[in-house]
């Protein structure tokens, strides 16, 4: 019965937005048998907007069990937006998990979100085989990543403990090569069979420090571009913790827009502020400033500042002066609000709290000095004191 009521949701759907896209296939095996469910496939035309309008070419796909009345399979499609938050794109219902069914949900993803071969765009998913065909057929030209939890749930069954986790997720979140191979060596230092063992899945598919630099951009341009002077929340977050983080940070030299920057207990990294890249990697690969180019950045600040100070002409002209400018503007006014509004609040509270604990005293002084006078003044007529 429940089932017999799909093909008036999918109408209402379309009625309400012609662009969404629902599919619903069921077969007949006989002329007069019913019609028996086979799958389903629902994208909204909104997630079709939103993706092209904000969102990275970054797409994770899984299925999951349905475990009620009515068992099978759902698929489902997310992104990743520009405040770095899941997407929903598309889901679908199917009998089973396999090549077969996923060719069909990626190439109606692929029509909807006009992915193409994938160039640019990066897939992350488990190790389910008729996944992995389906990806490698339809998106020759995309990156193709593993789910590091799923990766550190087959790491886990037989190396266990804190220890070891903490050294899994450090070779996970390594952003170069160097930092990859240092963690590797912890981790067998903890545990020597722990190495072979992390290692069946090819760092290349879920360790940062083998990630493509061209991936996981926005649709529709840089992501600096698209939060000058109104970052989001969690981007925002970022961006403070690598202002943070430059303070562990020394520039040792200027080249015009390049940096040398050297931090603790890491090496030296290159800063480059005109192609907006790193050597540390981070800012290449999420368009989001590092500690190292946040570095940088307050060195370029400060000699633009001294430039424009001592001869603002010639600061004009200069073509990464005004790139230097541009791009600090945004973070500078933020911190010059952010400082006034402490400034106005520290300054407004403790005069109010001194004049109302002087007044405080000033009042009980006249209140104890009244009621002294009251009983000791005579009265009128000679007589002091209460009635005889």
């Amino acid at each position: 019965m429940e089932y017999s009521k799909l093909w008036d949701y999918a109408a209402e759907l379309r009625r309400r937005d012609p662009a969404t896209t629902i599919l619903i296939q069921a077969l007949r095996p006989t002329t007069n048998a019913n019609l028996i469910f086979m799958r389903m496939y629902v994208c909204f035309n909104a997630m079709k907007l939103g993706f092209v309008a904000g969102c990275r070419c970054v797409i994770g796909v899984d299925g999951a069990f349905l475990k009620g009345a009515y068992k099978g399979v759902l698929l489902v499609a997310v992104g990743r937006d520009a405040n770095d938050q899941m997407y929903p794109l598309a889901w679908a219902i199917v009998k089973v998990e396999k090549t077969e069914t996923w060719r069909w949900f990626l190439e109606e993803l692929q029509s909807n979100m006009q992915i193409g071969s994938g160039n640019r765009f990066t897939f992350i998913s488990d190790q389910q085989k008729g996944l992995l065909n389906a990806i490698k057929e339809l998106f020759p030209d995309a990156e193709h990543r593993r789910c590091a939890r799923h990766v550190y749930a087959n790491f886990r069954k037989d190396n266990r403990g804190k220890e070891l986790q903490r050294a899994f997720w450090k070779c996970a979140k390594a952003t170069t090569e160097v930092d990859f191979i240092k963690a590797l060596g912890e981790l067998t230092n903890i545990k020597q069979r722990a190495t072979a063992a992390v290692l069946k899945v090819h760092p290349q598919f879920w360790s940062k420090a083998f990630f493509k630099e061209d991936r996981g951009l926005l649709l529709e341009g840089h992501a600096d571009e698209k939060f000058v002077g109104d970052f989001g929340p969690k981007i925002w977050e970022k961006i403070v913790a690598s202002r943070e983080g430059s303070k562990r940070c020394r520039v040792l030299w200027p080249g015009g827009v390049g940096y040398e920057v050297e931090e603790e207990d890491k090496g030296k990294f290159i800063v480059d502020m005109n192609m907006k890249t790193c050597t540390y990697r981070c800012w290449n690969m999420t368009c989001i400033p590092c500690k190292h180019a946040e570095a940088g950045n307050n060195e370029a600040f400060e000699a633009t500042e001294n430039l424009n100070d001592n001869n603002p002409v010639s600061q004009a002209d200069d073509p990464a002066s005004q790139m230097v400018n541009e791009e600090r503007r945004p973070i500078q006014e933020r911190r010059t609000r952010e400082k006034r509004k402490r400034e106005k609040k520290s300054g407004n509270q403790r005069p109010i709290v001194q004049e109302k604990s002087s007044q405080t005293a000033k009042t009980k002084k006249r209140q104890k000095k009244g009621s002294t006078s009251s009983t000791t003044r005579p009265r009128k007529g000679g007589r002091s004191g209460a009635r005889g």
